[in-house]
């Protein structure tokens, strides 16, 4: 029998967890935000070039200053899947021109990837020849740096999607297409081989080692203490790139949605909330279980028309009954 993991446990002595409990709320204990609830500022920059086809480069103008975001902040739900689709996109392509594109565009449209507490204080204040010295070097960042952190989160990602479609569906389709992450590389080289039966079996019987490939030498998160607008002590997550926040979106993912094997290799919960929006084929951090579509404005038309016409039907069928 799977071990109930929701908020409380079943069983033991009720007044003794309402005591502690009380206790909990007497102490006012911090928690993090969840996912979906942290948003965080971001730089935009309108131009960007390659220098030495080493280095991307925000354009910096006196007269037409990087847009920064204090109030319009994206939340880190959207940013772990945008830099997702980003790394498939980049694994299918060979051409160093085209994939330096791919980066820019992304850089455009969701955030300039590093120093971004930095350049948003510094483009926001007062415009000098030292904060000009500091945001053209902080506005310039490695190609080869980008992609080395992008793969280091997102074959993780890759992974745990990967093994996910194992242990729940029986599915190793997504670990034999990996999009060579390295580390998914690694353990699709291990059951190469193996009748897909066997290999089902050996991944389940070896999930502890498998899953903590996921966690892994994963980069820490900075933590520190702060008070919120209603003077309440809340735990805060201290960053300075994307990356850095899509790790703590992805670590806050692993613990939200837990999926545990139990001995008889029974699913003991299971919800996985990354999932590919039928629409625009990008993937999303769903809101909810019922959630299809990712909630763009264009996939919103298309999934308020699909359930439209479904209305319709399902209206002309109970008529003509």
């Amino acid at each position: 029998m799977g071990e109930f993991r929701g908020k409380y446990q079943s069983g033991g002595n009720k007044s003794k967890r309402i005591k502690e409990l009380k206790l909990n709320k007497l102490m006012a204990l911090p928690t993090i935000q969840s996912t979906s609830k942290t948003s965080y500022s971001r730089v935009i920059f309108k131009k960007y070039k390659i220098v030495n086809d080493k280095y991307i480069v925000g354009v910096f103008d006196e007269n037409d200053k990087p847009k920064t975001y204090f109030d319009n902040k994206i939340a880190g739900q959207y940013i772990l899947p945008s830099l997702y689709d980003l790394y498939l996109d980049i694994n299918h392509i060979r051409d160093a021109k085209e994939i330096n594109k791919l980066i820019i565009n992304w850089c455009k449209s969701v955030s300039y990837p590093y120093y971004i507490n930095r350049l948003n204080a510094t483009c926001n204040g007062e415009i000098n020849k030292y904060t000009k010295r500091v945001i053209n070097i902080d506005s310039k960042f490695e190609i080869r740096k980008f992609l080395f952190d992008l793969d280091n989160i997102c074959s993780r990602l890759e992974l745990y999607l990967a093994l996910e479609d194992v242990y729940i569906h029986n599915n190793l389709n997504k670990l034999k297409s990996n999009h060579y992450g390295t580390i998914s590389k690694n353990i699709f080289d291990i059951i190469d081989g193996m009748p897909d039966k066997n290999a089902i079996k050996f991944l389940k019987n070896n999930a502890p080692i498998f899953k903590y490939q996921v966690i892994g030498n994963i980069p820490p998160i900075n933590i520190f203490t702060r008070l919120n607008k209603n003077s309440n002590y809340e735990l805060s997550v201290s960053y300075s790139n994307v990356f850095e926040i899509a790790n703590f979106a992805f670590q806050r993912m692993l613990c939200d949605i837990n999926i545990a094997v139990d001995e008889t290799n029974s699913v003991i919960n299971s919800n996985s909330k990354l999932v590919k929006c039928p629409s625009c084929g990008r993937h999303f951090i769903k809101s909810s279980n019922r959630q299809i579509y990712c909630g763009q404005n264009e996939c919103e038309k298309v999934r308020k028309k699909i359930n439209k016409r479904n209305y319709d039907a399902r209206k002309k069928t109970s008529q003509n009954n």
